[in-house]
């Protein structure tokens, strides 16, 4: 089995394994995975090119478990949920008398719908019995599971410390995880207040206590008023808190680099900078990269990357309404060169200069570059600095 490779065909996308093994349409597996809908099995069909056999998968609108969770972690609900996606794709399989060991259980293939959550699965029929099969996808979880979230944390491990294991099946591990996952859910409810009948919960709009009349006697009354007073001094310290200046420590007075006089000096003037301004400066000079509709006012600064450019609202930083647009198109992203822009698998594509970018290709922009996100066009420049607010 090769390294992965991605190709697009009119209105459908492919992720392309090269097999080893040569013709694999006279083996079982492969008969029961491409005649039979399977779970949630991705498509697959095989191609001939060159005396070469090769897996074509479509992964047409979706994302791997990669990209989904680049910038975002992984809480008890995202492991539960993969895992037992997991244990129902192997169970799917067993039903058609097929190995789960042919399932590829990496972050790079396991594929999900970033607006269903659904998660799809590769199966390759040539693949032997092999141990430590969930190892890149333990490592996954390991990278990047929220470690604010302690019973998160402790599924991550658990899943690492037992998935080493020569005989680990996955169903020795689904009853730690649902525990964890029934205490995750505890806890929530013992933090969330409990209120009495006739108290609204606590909202940030509101400025009073509402007022409300109950028909209350004299003690009750008072008791009613001690519970807003409680409601209302929580939200007085949210707010406080909230609206508290954030401190930031200032930088020595020296460094062991002053005696480098001049050596991050950008305006000639003999003073050291620091480190951490150099970015900035860089930035106050050049300006800030953005992208600029053409024919159109809309602008985009590029200041948090990386981004992601789309259609799916609360999904994507830059939003494009357009419908030639897919849910998740691109993202923008630094990189050692400057600023790179990734197809994500579009349905019509990323365009740089008129030049198609292949499925998850990459490129780095230069200064006037047009890039085309289906019909939507920009031109990567800089902007002025002091023109933002």
């Amino acid at each position: 089995m090769g390294e992965a490779i991605y190709k697009r065909e009119l209105d459908h996308s492919y992720m392309v394994l090269k097999c080893e093994e040569g013709d694999l349409t006279g083996g079982y597996a492969y008969r029961m995975m491409t005649r039979n809908r399977i779970g949630k099995l991705l498509d697959c069909s095989q191609r001939q090119m060159d005396g070469e056999t090769f897996l074509y998968y479509d992964i047409s609108s979706r994302q791997p478990l990669e990209r989904i969770y680049e910038a975002r972690k992984l809480g008890i609900r995202d492991l539960s949920h993969i895992i037992h996606a997991v244990s129902a794709m192997q169970e799917d399989l067993g039903e058609y008398l097929l190995d789960g060991q042919g399932l590829l259980l990496e972050a790079e293939t396991i594929f999900g719908d970033v607006e269903t959550e659904e998660l799809y699965f590769c199966f390759y029929p040539g693949k032997e019995k092999s141990v430590g099969c969930y190892a890149r996808l333990a490592d996954f979880f390991l990278e990047h599971v929220d470690h604010g979230q302690e019973h998160a944390v402790n599924a991550a491990y658990q899943f690492y410390k037992m998935s080493k294991s020569d005989y680990f099946v996955l169903s020795s591990f689904l009853p730690f995880l649902d525990r964890e996952m029934a205490e995750e859910k505890r806890r929530e409810e013992r933090e969330t207040p409990v209120l009495a009948e006739g108290v609204l919960p606590l909202k940030a709009e509101y400025d009073t206590a509402p007022e409300l009349d109950y028909g209350l006697d004299a003690q009750e009354e008072d008791e009613e008023d001690t519970k807003k007073s409680f409601w209302l001094f929580r939200l007085f310290k949210r707010r406080k808190k909230r609206e508290a200046p954030v401190s930031r420590t200032e930088p020595p007075a020296e460094t062991v680099w002053d005696s480098y006089v001049g050596q991050f000096d950008l305006a000639g003037s003999g003073e050291t900078v620091y480190f951490t301004d150099l970015d900035s400066l860089t930035r106050e000079r050049r300006g800030i990269p953005c992208l600029s509709e053409e024919g159109g006012e809309r602008i985009f600064p590029l200041e948090d990357l990386p981004m992601t450019v789309g259609k799916l609202k609360e999904k994507v930083a830059i939003l494009l309404q357009d419908s030639s647009v897919s849910r998740i198109h691109a993202r923008l992203e630094a990189t050692a060169e400057g600023v790179g822009v990734q197809d994500l698998n579009s349905r019509n594509g990323t365009l740089v200069n008129g030049e198609k970018l292949s499925p998850h290709e990459s490129v780095v922009l230069q200064e006037g570059d047009v890039i085309q996100f289906g019909r939507e066009r920009f031109r990567y420049g800089f902007l002025d600095s002091k023109s933002i607010k």
